[in-house]
């Protein structure tokens, strides 16, 4: 429920780029299909292993990367 005033107040204020927003929107609907069977077809650990590895990369490109 507060996703909803402030996604207002920045559509009001200009923040949003509507285009890449809508192109979000239309890739999540396929690939949100893709990730639950790919979910339903993997194990819990190697799920949650490579779900690791991912925070980890992704924090260290922000260590590093964002420089």
């Amino acid at each position: 429920m507060l996703a909803i005033p402030g996604t207002l107040v920045h559509a009001l204020l200009g923040h949003i780029d509507w285009a890449l927003a809508g192109l979000f929107a239309a890739a999540s609907i396929p690939l949100a299909s893709l990730g639950a069977r790919t979910a339903l077809r993997t194990s819990t650990e190697r799920l949650e292993r490579r779900y690791g590895a991912f925070l980890v990369a992704t924090a260290l490109a922000l260590l590093f990367l964002d420089r």
